[in-house]
């Protein structure tokens, strides 16, 4: 449809609109070149804000009127230009690691929160039948490695290469509230293996688990992270 409506448009308009673009691109002033960066502007502090704090004074409005220059975005709704900003970064603005991390993961926040999956309340009771129960990931649930403490206020700057790995799950909750949620070793090897089956029977969990653990352990950490909602208990609980 799109391509239709233009192979039909009014030369003169395809030109005056060329000609408008050129002018935005070229950062002479307009109204319409300001509104366009104000609104990018407007989008990159929204989106995040922790990375926008984190800048030195003037970066973020610099980011903005390059990716208003450099940056032929195709999607205008405002998660799809967040996400446009995320793929602008890594093609060579020059942003040290730390930030293009805390970048994505405001994305990965900012993406969860308007995931269109449902969320189930968990399922499990004092009465249920862990012969036929199946564990799933929570549907929004993300996996997020980062070489630094993610939830701290403050980043580093820089990385000198002696750093460890947090590795995090990002998911959305019943209450629509979106978490983030520190993964010890053995909850990333149990979240792994559920996610990589996409549905595991409890049975099955018990009997190759990923890690040495006991059946009331396996149990137990089901119980927990059902609970805390990232994983959810199949209907046959």
């Amino acid at each position: 449809m799109r391509a239709q409506s233009e192979a039909h448009a009014p030369s003169r308009m395809v030109s005056e609109t060329d000609e408008l673009c050129q002018k935005i691109r070229r950062r002479k002033p307009s109204i319409y070149s300001e509104l366009l960066r104000e609104n990018i502007l407007e989008v990159l502090k929204c989106s995040f804000p922790r990375f926008g704090t984190a800048l030195a004074p003037g970066k973020l409005d610099e980011i903005a009127s390059h990716f208003l220059s450099r940056h032929g975005a195709k999607r205008p709704q405002f998660h799809h230009i967040a996400t446009e900003i995320v793929e602008f970064a890594h093609r060579g603005h020059e942003l040290s690691k730390p930030l293009i991390c805390l970048l994505e993961y405001e994305w990965i926040l900012l993406s969860t929160e308007i995931d269109s999956a449902r969320i189930q309340a968990p399922q499990l009771s004092g009465n249920t039948n862990w012969d036929t129960s199946k564990i799933s990931l929570n549907p929004t649930a993300e996996i997020v490695a980062t070489p630094f403490d993610i939830t701290l206020v403050d980043i580093p700057v820089e990385l000198d290469g002696t750093e460890q790995n947090y590795v995090y799950a990002v998911y959305r909750t019943v209450k629509h509230t979106v978490v983030t949620r520190s993964l010890s070793y053995v909850d990333y090897c149990l979240i792994d293996l559920i996610r990589r089956e996409g549905e595991v029977a409890f049975n099955a969990l018990v009997s190759a688990p990923p890690v040495q653990l006991t059946t009331d352990a396996i149990r137990q950490w089901v119980i927990e992270q059902s609970q805390n909602g990232l994983v959810i208990c199949g209907t046959e609980c």
